[in-house]
């Protein structure tokens, strides 16, 4: 309980260095009055700001939140020195009307009292109030210390469970350091590792190649015959023709352009060497032009190197010409040679007939005359007796009487071809007929007849294409399947 006489005395006390009587001392009805009237507003209010301080408070909000508490709290104690300057006030009153009363009269004494006696109850009643509001006041301070303290305390704990998330983090962060040094370690050694097997791999691969260039190397030297070849001045000795590699092919008809392709190889082999000997080889040819062909035997007249001239097969007309004037002339003992009268077509009137007649007539001279004085007869003598050997004119004889003709020098049983030095890769040579039952993968062209054909019996059978000049099918055939 407040003790009344003290807030009287203190209150008289304010009131006198506060300001003077007339101005401050209100009645004393005023003053019973007041605190009533003002006392539920005041109450309300703490209740209210009471009521305000009990919502929720978010964390990161608590220092603003304290200082609105402190704020309130000078607030109400501002109120509540107001209240009890207030009381002062109305004591100093109380005790000022005491006085006026003692001096009117004693018959206003009893009322008085009793007056003074509600007073004194009234400011029991509002010391009690205002020791409620203080209580009130100091259980919300309280209560606000307690949520500041427990604000304070999960703020110390969220700090403290940060810093352990922290501490966590850093220790998981160095863990994590060292197993990634560790890692880097064992990614550097399988590096190493990967490096050394690498290189372990690198050396056999090296091998390897090595030994795959020197297998290649060895091979390609398998291939080609690596021996010097000897040219010999002399290259038919004891019935045996030795042909170096400086041979010239002529095979198939002479025609526009092979006295250029055998004369461009005359000259060159003459560049190379004009002494070494020069081989022209004949396997099938059955002449040709005749312009062409006096260039090859120009060529080979004029080259300083000799010429040798070899016929394995046959050599006719052109060809023939070509290996009768040849200083150097070989054939196997069973080829054919054949000479004949010089053939051709003619058009034109009369004056141009005879004028090409004429014109082939002087090539005949020209191209004969030398076969038939090698021969030791005349133009006309060599000409009759192509007739009495063969009624078209077409007087062939193998090699053997060839060379008492004259038409060749020497017989050769063996022919040494020395100038093939490298391994022949080329495909063997397969029938015409082959090709017409369209083999898998061919770009060859297909020929306009079918292959294989039926006969009135309805036997198969596949036509075989026409032979060379003097050649012959000479094959074991029962079922006639391949017929001429």
């Amino acid at each position: 309980m407040i003790d009344t006489r003290q807030i009287l005395g203190a209150g008289v006390v304010g009131l006198a260095l506060a300001c003077s009587p007339l101005l401050c001392a209100p009645s004393l009805a005023d003053t019973t009055e007041a605190p009533t009237a003002d006392e539920p507003d005041v109450v309300v209010q703490i209740h209210s700001d009471s009521a305000e301080t009990e919502t929720e408070v978010e964390t990161d909000e608590t220092k603003e939140e304290i200082a609105r508490l402190r704020k309130q709290k000078d607030l109400l104690a501002a109120q509540y020195e107001l209240l009890l300057q207030q009381q002062r006030n109305e004591m100093v009153q109380l005790e000022l009307e005491k006085q006026r009363l003692q001096a009117e009269a004693q018959v206003r004494q009893s009322r008085e009292s009793r007056e003074t006696m509600e007073l004194k109850a009234e400011l029991e009643k509002l010391s009690a109030e205002a020791q409620l509001r203080q209580a009130e006041q100091d259980s919300a301070l309280s209560e606000v210390k307690t949520r500041v303290a427990r604000l304070q305390a999960d703020r110390q704990l969220s700090d403290a469970e940060r810093e352990q998330q922290l501490a966590d983090l850093r220790a998981e962060a160095q863990r994590m350091d060292a197993e990634n040094q560790l890692m880097a370690k064992r990614v550097e050694r399988t590096k190493l590792e990967l490096a050394e097997a690498q290189a372990e791999s690198d050396a056999t691969l090296t091998e390897l190649r090595r030994s795959l260039e020197l297998r290649a190397e060895k091979d390609k030297i398998s291939e080609i015959v690596i021996d010097d070849l000897s040219y010999s001045d002399e290259p038919f000795r004891d019935g045996v023709l030795y042909v170096s590699d400086r041979r010239i092919p002529l095979n198939g008809p002479i025609i526009t352009g092979t006295a250029d392709w055998v004369c461009e190889r005359i000259h060159f082999f003459n560049n190379e060497s004009n002494s070494r000997p020069i081989f022209i080889v004949i396997d099938n040819c059955p002449g040709g032009s005749v312009m062409q062909g006096y260039r090859i035997v120009k060529a080979i007249e004029e080259s300083p190197a000799p010429v040798h001239v070899v016929v394995k097969s046959y050599a006719a007309s052109m060809a023939a010409i070509i290996t009768t004037l040849a200083d150097h002339s070989y054939a196997y003992p069973n080829a054919i040679i054949l000479h004949h009268q010089m053939a051709s077509g003619f058009n034109g009137n009369m004056t141009q007939l005879a004028e090409q007649l004429a014109n082939a007539r002087e090539w005949e001279r020209r191209l004969g005359e030398p076969v038939a004085a090698k021969m030791g007869v005349t133009l006309d003598d060599f000409r009759r007796e192509m007739y009495e050997h063969n009624s078209n004119g077409d007087w062939e004889e193998f090699a053997d009487e060839a060379v008492r003709l004259k038409w060749v020098n020497h017989v050769v049983s063996e022919i040494r071809e020395d100038g093939i030095r490298k391994r022949p890769t080329s495909a063997a040579p397969r029938p015409w007929y082959f090709l017409l039952f369209g083999e898998a993968g061919s770009d060859e062209p297909r020929a306009a007849m079918n292959a294989l054909q039926r006969d009135e019996k309805g036997r198969p059978f596949v036509q075989l294409p026409p032979l060379q000049p003097f050649d012959h099918y000479f094959m074991y055939d029962p079922n006639n399947f391949y017929r001429y």
